[in-house]
C-alpha cells in the first residue's frame, strides 16, 4: 500500500495554486485557486493547511495579518507538498478589542435559561426539565466551552441526567457579518445505576425531548443569541470588523478602517506582522 502511495504522488502535479490578489489591506479578501492532477486509479487525498479539500476549487478569506498557506496531497502515511503562497497584509490600519468571559457567560446562560422556561411553560410538555448544575462557560484559544448538566423529569419513572458539552467557534464570513457555529455539541443520557431496561414509552419521551428541546431549540437559541450579541459590540466600534477569534478567557475583535487611516486611539493589542505559516 506505502509503495503504491509513493508511485501514486510520483505522478500527482500541481496545476494551480495561487492567491488573488497576493497583497493587501488587513481585511479585505483573498480568493484561493488551486487545481491538482492525481492519476485516476490513486486514492490520495488533498490537503489545504492540514484540511482536506476537492483536488479542484477555491475560497475566499479575509487574513488581518500575514499568512502562508501549504497544498499537499498523501495517503497511507505519506505525503507529498505540492506548493506554498505567501498573502502579505498591512495591518497598519487595524486595532483590536476584547470582548471578555464576563460578558459572554452571562448571555449563555440567560438562553439555557430561556429556552428551558419556555420547554417547561408548554403545557404539551408534562416531562418537566431542571438544571441539575450551573451552566458553565469557559474562553480558551480553541473556542467557547459550554456544559449544562440538566435532569428531565419522567413521570412515573426515574429521572435521566442529560449532560449537554459544546464547543463554539467564532469567526467573520467575507461578507462582514460576525459568525459563530459549532465545532462540537454532543448529549448524553446517563440514567440510575439501577435502572436496568427501559419502556419504548420512556424511550420516547427521552428522544424527543433530546431532539426538540435540546437539538432544535436549546443548541441554536445559544448559538442565534450568541451571534447579536458579539454583532452588537462590534457595531458600538469605529471600523469594520475583519476577525474574530478566541483567546484565553476573552473573544478577540480586529477592526480595520476602510479609508486606510491609522486607528491607534482605539488598540487594545497590537496587531502581530510576523509571517505566520500553518506547521507541517
Amino acid at each position: 500500500m506505502i509503495d503504491k502511495a509513493i508511485a501514486c504522488l510520483g505522478d500527482t502535479t500541481l496545476v494551480r495554486f495561487d492567491a488573488t490578489p497576493a497583497t493587501i489591506r488587513a481585511g479585505e479578501t483573498v480568493t484561493l485557486n488551486w487545481e491538482v492532477s492525481v492519476p485516476s486509479t490513486c486514492g490520495l487525498s488533498v490537503r489545504l493547511n492540514h484540511t482536506q479539500v476537492p483536488k479542484k476549487g477555491s475560497r475566499t478569506i479575509r487574513p488581518v495579518r500575514s499568512v502562508g498557506y501549504r497544498l499537499d496531497c498523501g495517503a497511507a502515511g505519506v505525503s507529498k507538498l505540492l506548493g506554498q503562497v505567501q498573502v502579505a497584509v498591512d495591518s497598519t490600519n487595524c486595532s483590536q478589542f476584547e470582548i471578555p468571559e464576563d460578558f459572554v457567560r452571562p448571555q449563555v446562560i440567560s438562553s439555557v435559561d430561556a429556552s428551558l422556561a419556555e420547554y417547561n411553560a408548554n403545557p404539551e410538555n408534562e416531562n418537566k426539565v431542571s438544571k441539575r448544575r450551573e451552566t458553565t462557560v469557559e474562553i480558551d484559544p480553541d473556542g467557547i466551552v459550554i456544559r449544562m448538566r440538566l435532569k428531565l423529569s419522567v413521570n412515573n419513572f426515574a429521572d435521566p441526567d442529560v449532560d449537554v458539552d459544546a464547543k463554539i467557534d467564532v469567526g467573520v464570513s467575507p461578507e462582514g457579518p460576525v459568525l459563530a457555529f459549532y465545532r462540537s455539541f454532543a448529549v448524553d443520557v446517563d440514567w440510575p445505576w439501577w435502572v436496568t431496561a427501559l419502556t419504548l414509552g420512556v424511550s420516547k419521551i427521552v428522544e424527543e425531548f433530546v431532539d426538540g428541546a435540546v437539538e432544535a431549540n436549546l443548541k441554536s437559541k445559544i448559538l442565534n443569541d450568541l451571534r447579536a450579541a458579539f454583532q452588537s459590540q462590534v457595531d458600538a466600534q469605529d471600523g469594520a470588523v475583519a476577525d474574530l477569534d478566541t483567546v484565553q478567557d476573552a473573544v478577540l475583535v480586529t477592526l480595520c478602517s476602510s479609508d486606510g487611516g491609522s486607528m491607534i486611539d482605539h488598540i487594545v493589542r497590537p496587531i502581530d506582522h510576523e509571517l505566520i505559516l500553518s506547521p507541517v
